[in-house]
């Protein structure tokens, strides 16, 4: 029975392949873990603007808790108001946003928040405009365009 091992050229050739396929594959996994590190962001600040238009609303309507709608009442034409992301969280508009890239712990409450601006509307038009800019503020992230 002759017994063969693999000759040395021949297990090289395996390590030089399966570095250049390891050269390809991990640029593209952190690519892939970054993008979906980004849309957990975008997704918290979309629902900040969410959160921060529900308040509006339910103090336009009524249904707001009197000092958040004291505080936070509608911004009057070409003014705006900064709702800051506690008080979206203690009102229950919206559960804490969870930093992805520090499993669990959750964004700064104290120094996010969503500008609410009220522009003046298109001629002819009696609508509201309203233009939220949220400001997150989760861990190393900071949300472009905003000062904390």
């Amino acid at each position: 029975m002759n017994k063969r091992g693999f000759t040395v050229m021949e297990l090289l050739s395996v390590i030089v392949i399966l570095g250049i396929i390891l050269m390809i594959a991990i640029p593209a996994y952190m690519g892939s873990v970054n993008d979906a590190r980004a849309t957990a962001f975008e997704a918290g600040e979309s629902a900040m603007e969410s959160s921060a238009n529900n308040l509006i609303i339910d103090c336009q309507e009524g249904f707001g808790r009197e000092n958040n709608c004291t505080t936070y009442a509608l911004p009057k034409v070409g003014e705006s108001i900064k709702i800051p992301l506690y008080v979206l969280v203690e009102g229950n508009f919206m559960d804490e946003i969870q930093d992805p890239m520090h499993q669990g712990k959750p964004c700064d409450t104290q120094k996010s928040y969503v500008i609410v601006k009220n522009e003046v509307p298109p001629a002819g038009s009696s609508a509201l405009n309203l233009i939220y800019q949220p400001c997150l503020y989760c861990g190393e992230y900071r949300t472009n365009g905003c000062t904390f």
